[in-house]
């Protein structure tokens, strides 16, 4: 990215965070950044286009910070704390991005946006999956979304009120504090699982909907599970068959039967196969 492209974005970053998105016009990026508005249109097309490469120029650092974290050869535990750390350094030295997020709530309801917010969620809870089943082990996988969920929380609530009060607190210490408190949840979680809990409850009324999600965590699972590749095409194809099942009126028993029998020997999905023959009902 040009350095004079840079530069437009952090100006209007700026100006969304302090005047909203929709009150601040091209005109006044342009006055702000000390360009005519001709030369803001050779680097963007429309204020939208510039939103969209807004969040794009955020993310694309994060990630790229996060994968510095990634290529060392931390211990898991210590590889998440580092993690941790870099996200709240990211979110401390881009404020006013985060502040736009938060204050700008609708602008989520660009298709454009809104298809890069989710697959950035999904990006993220790829992260959790890979992250706690290299900290606590395959035997934890029934608790991976509860805890998930969990950190997700309590990420959001910290980042909220380092915003709120302009905090000082040291990203590094709020990163251990929350990487121990993690731990701790982990160390209690005894309890059968309250994710697939709400699926169960859901069968009868929406049990199309929680085979969906549990087959998506099943696939989400077996990027992270030892296997030949041969194996792992075999299952991947499986459940885009029970899928593909999915988008007819009556769904054939028999084949997703057949599908699921797959399954039965591979260790680290035992558990979320036998939930989502419970909700199939095969």
């Amino acid at each position: 990215m040009s350095e004079k492209r840079e530069a437009i974005l952090k100006k209007a970053i700026h100006l969304f965070a302090t005047d909203g998105f929709h009150p601040t016009s091209i005109q006044d990026i342009c006055t702000i950044s000390g360009i005519s508005k001709g030369a803001f249109y050779l680097h963007f097309r429309s204020k939208d286009e510039l939103l969209f490469k807004i969040y794009e120029y955020y993310y694309e650092g994060l990630n790229h910070k996060i994968d510095e974290v990634r290529r060392q050869a931390l211990h898991p535990r210590e590889s998440f704390e580092q993690q941790m750390t870099v996200h709240f350094q990211e979110v401390l030295r881009h404020r006013d991005f985060i502040v736009m997020q938060l204050q700008e709530q609708e602008l989520s309801t660009n298709p454009t946006i809104a298809q890069f917010v989710r697959e950035m969620k999904e990006q993220r809870q790829k992260w959790y999956i890979e992250t706690f089943a290299a900290i606590y082990g395959e035997e934890f996988q029934p608790h991976i979304y509860d805890l998930s969920i969990m950190l997700d929380g309590i990420t959001k609530s910290y980042l909220q009120t380092l915003l709120d009060l302009d905090s000082n607190l040291d990203p590094s210490t709020l990163a251990q504090f929350i990487r121990r408190r993690i731990d701790e949840l982990a160390a209690g979680k005894k309890s059968p699982n309250l994710f697939l809990q709400m699926n169960d409850r859901m069968v009868g009324t929406s049990n199309r909907d929680s085979a969906v999600h549990l087959l998506e965590e099943i696939r989400q699972l077996l990027s992270h599970i030892t296997l030949t590749e041969q194996k792992r095409e075999q299952l991947l194809e499986a459940i885009s068959v029970i899928e593909a099942e999915f988008e007819h009126d009556q769904p054939r028993k028999i084949i997703i039967d057949g599908m699921l029998r797959t399954m039965d020997d591979v260790e680290g999905i035992e558990f979320y196969c036998k939930r989502l023959k419970k909700v199939m009902r095969v």
